[in-house]
C-alpha cells in the first residue's frame, strides 16, 4: 500500500517537473521489465476469470501505476503524458488487458484533478483510488438536498470489477424529475463519482477479447451522490499543473493509443517467434518469401503509425510545457488521427497474423489471445472509421464554433 502525503511540494520550474517526469519513465520501464514474468504467469487465469487476478492488481499497485499522473502535491509522480505513453505501451505489450487496466489506473490523477479538494482527500484516503469509467450518459441524476440521486444502467464499465470508485455520466434532472436544460437547449450532462460498492455488476463480459478487463455492464439504483462528487470532465481541470492541463479529452486518446501500439508490438513479436519455429514437418514460415513480404509490410505500418503517435504527442507536450492551453482544436484533431490510424494498423495486423498463423492461431494460445484482444479494442467508438468524418471536416475548415467532444465535433452554444 502506498501512503500519500497531502502536503503541497515546493514550487519549482516546468523544466524541473519535466526532468523528473522523464526520469520516472526510465525507472518504471526497468521495474516493468523486472516483473514481466510475474505478469505473464497471471494472464491465462485472468482470461478465464474475466478479470485481473489479485496478483496482477498487486503488481500494478507495487509499480505505483496509479501515481503516474497524480499531481505531485498529492504525492504522485506528476508525469507528462508523453512520458507516460511508453510505460503504458510496455504494459500492453505484455498483455492487452493488463495494459488496459493499467491505463485506467494511470489516470487516477487526471480524474482527481476535476474534483473539489475535499472530495480528493476523501477518495485518496491512505492510497490512490482505483477508478472504473463508463462514458455514455444512460442514467439520470435527480437533484435533491445536498446532492443528487443517481439511477440507471450503463454498458461497458471499463475496469469496474477492479475499481474502488466509478465515474459515470448522467443526465441531470430537477427535483420534480424534469430534465435540466443545458447550454444550447440540450440536456445537462454531468459526471458523478460513486463508490465501487454502489454498482450492481451484470456479469455479462462474454466477449471475444480483452476478457481480463472485467468491463461488465452495470446498474446503480437510487444512490445518493453529494454535490462535491459531481464534476464536468469535459472542461478544464481544477489542479494538476501543466502535466494534465490539456484536459481529460487530451488524455483519453493516450489510453487507447497505448493499448493499440503495445498490442501491435506484441503481435509482431509473437508472430516473429512463430515464423522462426519449425513446424511438425520441419518447415518455417520465415522461409516463405510471401510471408517475409507481408511481415515486412506490417512492420513498416506499425513503425509508421508509432512515429505519427509520438510526433503528435510531442506537439501536445510542447503546448503543455509552454503553458499554451487550452490546446488548439487542430492538436486535438491530430490526436484523433493518430489514435484511429494506430487502430487501423492494429486491425490489419491482427487479420494478417490470424491468416498466416494457420493452426497456431486457430487454437487457444498467446498469439490467438492477442489477435482477439486487438479486434475487441478496435471496436471502441474512439477508434472507429466514423471518426474520420469529423477529422476530415476539421482539416478542411469546420466552423470555428465547433470543438471536439468525446466522440465528435460539437457546436459551442451561443
Amino acid at each position: 500500500m502506498t501512503t500519500l502525503t497531502l502536503d503541497p511540494i515546493a514550487s519549482d520550474t516546468p523544466d524541473d517537473a519535466a526532468a523528473r517526469s522523464a526520469a520516472m519513465t526510465d525507472r518504471l520501464l526497468a521495474e516493468i521489465d523486472r516483473v514481466e514474468p510475474e505478469f505473464v504467469a497471471e494472464i491465462a487465469g485472468n482470461e478465464e476469470a474475466g478479470r485481473l487476478s489479485p496478483r496482477s492488481l498487486d503488481l500494478l499497485r507495487d509499480l505505483n501505476i496509479p501515481l503516474m499522473m497524480l499531481p505531485e502535491e498529492y504525492g504522485g509522480y506528476g508525469m507528462f503524458p508523453i512520458d507516460a505513453l511508453p510505460v503504458l505501451v510496455r504494459l500492453a505489450r505484455i498483455d492487452s488487458s493488463i495494459g488496459w487496466i493499467g491505463g485506467n489506473w494511470s489516470c487516477s490523477g487526471v480524474f482527481l484533478s476535476y474534483l473539489e479538494s475535499d472530495a480528493v482527500e476523501e477518495v485518496l484516503g491512505d492510497e490512490v483510488g482505483y477508478f472504473g469509467v463508463s462514458g455514455a450518459p444512460t442514467g439520470t441524476a435527480r437533484i435533491t438536498d445536498g446532492g443528487y440521486v443517481l439511477s440507471g444502467k450503463w454498458g461497458f464499465g471499463s475496469g469496474n470489477l477492479h475499481a474502488a470508485w466509478v465515474l459515470v455520466n448522467a443526465r441531470v434532472l430537477s427535483s420534480d424529475g424534469s430534465p435540466v436544460p443545458g447550454p444550447g437547449g440540450g440536456p445537462t450532462i454531468a459526471t458523478f463519482l460513486v463508490p465501487g460498492t454502489a454498482i450492481e455488476s451484470h456479469g455479462n463480459w462474454d466477449v471475444i477479447g480483452l476478457r481480463g478487463t472485467g468491463s461488465v455492464d452495470f446498474s446503480i439504483t437510487e444512490q445518493f451522490v453529494p454535490n462535491r462528487h459531481r464534476t464536468d470532465m469535459f472542461g478544464p481541470p481544477k489542479r494538476g499543473g501543466r502535466q494534465i492541463s490539456g484536459s481529460f479529452l487530451s488524455v483519453l486518446p493516450l489510453l487507447h493509443t497505448s493499448f493499440a501500439l503495445g498490442t501491435a508490438e506484441g503481435i509482431l513479436r509473437d508472430l516473429g517467434t512463430l515464423a522462426s519455429t519449425p513446424n511438425s514437418r520441419g518447415d518455417k514460415l520465415a522461409d516463405e518469401s510471401t510471408f517475409r513480404v507481408g511481415y515486412a509490410r506490417q512492420d513498416i505500418a506499425v513503425a509508421s503509425a508509432r512515429a505519427l503517435v509520438y510526433e503528435y504527442w510531442r506537439e501536445v507536450d510542447h503546448h503543455l510545457k509552454s503553458g499554451a492551453v487550452p490546446l488548439p482544436r487542430r492538436t486535438f484533431t491530430h490526436l484523433r488521427q493518430a489514435t484511429v490510424n494506430m487502430h487501423d494498423v492494429l486491425r490489419d495486423l491482427a487479420v494478417f497474423a490470424f491468416k498466416r498463423g494457420s493452426g497456431t492461431t486457430l487454437h487457444d494460445g498467446p498469439l490467438q489471445r492477442r489477435i482477439r484482444d486487438a479486434l475487441a479494442g478496435c471496436q471502441h467508438l474512439i477508434a472507429t472509421e466514423a471518426q474520420y468524418v469529423d477529422i476530415g471536416w476539421e482539416l478542411l475548415g469546420a466552423p470555428p464554433n465547433r470543438v471536439w467532444g468525446d466522440r465528435s465535433l460539437i457546436e459551442i452554444p451561443g
